[in-house]
């Protein structure tokens, strides 16, 4: 009887070291768990800010783009305004120059 108490102390004793080095194992893989979670949000975090400044790079040039073409488009409309002022100039000119002509050959 008391052997059998010994033997059975003993497996006692191994299986709470089986089980110590267990939980010492699935502690250690808890650890490493939850520090490979934090890096990985770490960098989530990285990646959805990178996102975010790239969305508002995006929108700046977009709304530098549209200024630029409102100026262009500007630029255009005075142009051609100075170019229908610079017809009807001419146009006057030619017609200035005709009859100058004409008053020339009468006399």
């Amino acid at each position: 009887m008391e052997k059998e108490l010994e033997e059975r102390d003993d497996k006692y004793v191994e299986l709470d070291t089986k089980f110590l080095r267990l939980h010492k194992r699935a502690k250690q893989r808890i650890q490493d768990i939850q520090k490979e979670k934090d890096d990985l949000e770490a960098r989530f975090n990285e990646v959805n800010q990178k996102a975010e400044q790239a969305a508002s790079l995006q929108l700046a040039a977009q709304q530098e783009l549209e200024r630029a073409r409102q100026q262009a488009s500007e630029a255009l409309r005075s142009m051609d305004a100075e170019r229908q002022q610079l017809r009807t100039v001419n146009s006057k000119r030619v017609t200035l120059l005709i009859s100058l002509y004409n008053v020339c050959v009468i006399f």
